[in-house]
Parts: C-alpha cells; structure tokens; sequence
C-alpha cells in the first residue's frame, strides 16, 4: 500500500477475508500480507496535508463564530438605539389588563366576568428513569409508526413480565392501553429495582410513558422503549374491558394503511425483506411460547402458490386474532421476508394483518363450438388419482356443453351410483360411459382382450 492504512485493516482482518474468498472462488490457498510501501518523503507529504486540512476547517469555524459574534452584538446595539430614539427599554413590557386580577369588593366593575383557572393536572410520581421538562410529543398508539423518534404516551398497564439479560439487567415487559389500542412496552432495570417498580406498575391507575417506538425483530412488530415512567391518576382513560372494539378490516397491528404494491407468492424471495402479500388462509396452528406470547402459523394462497406466515400474538390478540382469521373471505399482510431458522424454509412473519374481500375467482368456460368428449377421467373413489366426486365432474361438463363424459377409476365402480343418481333427476340426456381401468402383467393381457 502506498498510504497508511495497513495496521487498521490487518485489525479488521481483511487479509483473512480475501484469503477465505479465494479459496471460495478459485479453490486456492494464498497467504495475504498487507504491508506499506512509503518513504520519509511520502510520509512527510502526507502529514503536511493533513495539518494543512485541519488548519483550514480550524479557521472556518473559527470565522464562523466570530461573525455570529459580530452579528449579535450589532442587534443588541441596533435595540438599544431604537430605544433611546424612543425613550423606552427594549426589555420592558407594560403590565396588559388582564395581567391585573379584580379583587373582589368595591371598585369591580359590573361587567366584569372571572377568567376560568387552568384545569388541574394530578401530580405525576416518578417511577423510573429521570424526570424531565421537556417538551412532550403526545401520541395516540393507534397513529405510532417505526419511525417516531420521542413520543408520550399515557394509559392502563397490563401483563407486567420481568426477563433476566445477559448484560445482568432486568428487561420489563407491559402491555398499554391508551383507549385507541394496545401496545407493547419495554424497559430495563437493575436487579434490585425491579419487584419496586413492578409493584408500582401494577398499582398504577394510568401511567405516563416517555420513549422511543421502534421496530422489534424479537417480536416482530412495533413496540416503545419506555425511558421514563411517571404514575398518574387520568380517569378520562377508560378501561380495556369497558371499551367496546369497533369491527375495522384492522385485524392486527397499528395502520391498516398499507403499501399497495402486491408480491405473489411464486415471484417471492428470501432477500425481498418488507412485502405485502393477498390471499386466503388454509391452515392456522399456534403455539404458546415462553415468554407467554403466541407464534401463529398459517398457510396463505394467493392463486398462484401457497406460503407458511407467521406472527407473534399477545395474550389479548391470542384469542382475538384466530377467530377473525377464520371468518375473514381473505386478508392482506405486510410483513418480512426471510429463510425460517426453524423450518428451512421461505416464510414471512407479519407485522399487519387486514381483512379483505378474498381473491376474485374466475370460473374456466369452454367455448369451442365443437365440444370434445373426455374419455379419461378419474374421481375421488380411485385412489391417489384424483379428489373430486362423480357428481362435480359431470356437473362441470354439463356446464361446458359436453354431451357424453367417460369415467375410468382405477379397478373400482364405486362412483357408479353417484352418476347414475344424478344423470336420472337432473339431465337424463348426458351420457356417461363407465369402465376400468386397470394395468396388467404382459402375459395376461391377452387373456383379458379373450375374454367377456
């Protein structure tokens, strides 16, 4: 190398990296060694560069500062002119009417009517991290996104958990209810601390919360970094079970506003990331994990393939969840795509779920004017060959125009009474023709065309 640069990549250890990806690439084993080639002279140019770098952004900050210096000074002067053209100080603010409260008795004008005092706000106690004044970004949960930087939220805690971590700190876990919606809460103390602020959580009527929403990967849907805590006493925050949930297509997550462009399943792959797919639930299994939550699995088609989805449920949304995913017609879901570490395979885990009207079906029509008769069909009585009955097959051919189908289930007439019933009552005009079929040895098939 011809700069400086070697010691700060051996650390990073560059030269094993290139050395793993040739032999990955050519199936070779090179010995890399990262060295500098530079001379005094080529050293002291360098250094000189540098110094003459930093000289200049030194004097532009300096100049910087100096004119703002100037600038301020020149204002206050420019004030205190005005001031004395005006034979006032610029600091000086007179006293306005409503500054002068009445007092009651004589001299009370008659129409004077009392200004109404502030509504009083409950004292709040502190029950973790520091107080602070600053100004509060209040949020509903139901408008919180991933990238709200500090928010405050306030409301009913529930589900209070305390997880041990590796760095020896104590991880809290509480679920908020604000009366827009639920969100999940985190927060970490030391050990000794923690049973104290549990207990206080538990006791609180409503709390005060002031953190950061984020994206959680563990959980995989959005959640708030709590920094601080206060406890207050709001009781125009209802409680979760007095507040009747309105139906909405929302059936999980915060925004039923999703991205509009919809992936299909055979196009998707396990680099996609953040996706929305389309399309109707086949099977659900959840399962309860340690940390009290549920993962639910369930299989979505969305006409052109089939894909295992899942989502990370709270104790609330366990029992809510299922039940909407059962009667919903179809669902859109947005979410991640990514390789299952469990099960080896593409799935993506959703962090919104949004009830639809199901995938729009198109019933296939023969419309050639010369109708084709089928002669090798087979129906759910003939094993591993087919799993629709005798009935929906000549149902589909009558549909079609088709006069004359032929059934040939493999050694068995089981299905036979189901067409006959049906070609009977319906269209005594379509004619089924009805065999089996059958595969033999080489040595009996000419015992077979001999016989009856």
């Amino acid at each position: 190398m011809h700069i400086k640069g070697a010691d700060f990549l051996r650390a990073k250890k560059s030269d094993k990296t290139l050395e793993m990806l040739i032999k990955n690439i050519m199936g070779k084993e090179y010995k890399i060694e990262i060295t500098e080639d530079l001379n005094q002279e080529a050293i002291r140019k360098l250094e000189e560069q540098a110094r003459k770098t930093e000289n200049n952004v030194v004097s532009k900050v300096l100049e910087s500062l100096e004119n703002a210096k100037r600038e301020q000074e020149a204002s206050k002067e420019m004030a205190f002119e005005n001031a004395a053209a005006n034979g006032t100080d610029p600091n000086y603010m007179p006293p306005s009417d409503s500054d002068m409260p009445y007092m009651e008795g004589e001299g009370m004008p008659e129409d004077y009517i009392p200004q109404e005092l502030p509504e009083y706000e409950p004292e709040q106690v502190l029950i973790l991290g520091k107080a602070t004044k600053a100004k509060e970004n209040r949020v509903k949960i139901k408008e919180i996104t991933p990238s709200d930087a500090r928010i405050t939220l306030e409301g009913r805690v529930s589900n209070v958990e305390k997880r041990l971590t590796k760095s020896e700190k104590v991880l809290l876990i509480f679920e908020l209810f604000d009366g827009s919606g639920t969100i999940t809460c985190k927060s970490f103390t030391v050990p000794d601390d923690a049973e104290n602020i549990i207990a206080k959580l538990e006791g609180a009527n409503t709390v005060k919360i002031i953190g950061k929403a984020n994206l959680d990967a563990y959980a995989g849907d959005v959640t708030v970094i709590a920094n601080t805590i206060y406890e207050t006493n709001n009781d125009l925050i209802p409680k979760k079970e007095e507040v009747e949930e309105e139906e909405t297509p929302l059936i999980l997550g915060f925004n039923q506003n999703v991205g509009e462009k919809i992936t299909k399943i055979t196009d998707l792959g396990p680099e996609d990331g953040k996706v929305v797919l389309q399309g109707e639930v086949l099977n659900m299994e959840p399962r309860e994990l340690k940390s009290g939550k549920t993962l639910l699995s369930f299989d979505l088609y969305d006409g052109t393939s089939t894909l295992t989805c899942k989502a990370f449920l709270t104790k609330d949304q366990a029992k809510k969840v299922p039940k909407r995913l059962k009667k919903a017609k179809g669902i859109k879901i947005e979410g991640n795509a990514g390789m299952d570490n469990f099960s080896g395979e593409l799935s993506v885990m959703a962090n919104t779920i949004i009830e639809t009207e199901g995938l729009k079906k198109e019933i296939r029509m023969d419309n050639a004017p010369v109708k084709r008769v089928e002669l090798h069909m087979h129906t759910k009585m003939s094993q591993m060959d087919a799993m629709t009955s005798a009935q929906d097959l000549i149902k589909r051919a009558m549909k079609w125009g088709m006069k004359s189908i032929a059934i040939t289930d493999h050694g068995v007439v089981q299905s036979f009474p189901e067409a006959h019933k049906l070609l009977g009552v319906d269209n005594p005009d379509m004619k089924v023709i009805y065999g089996v079929e059958a595969y033999l040895a080489p040595d009996n098939t000419q015992n077979v065309y001999n016989s009856k």
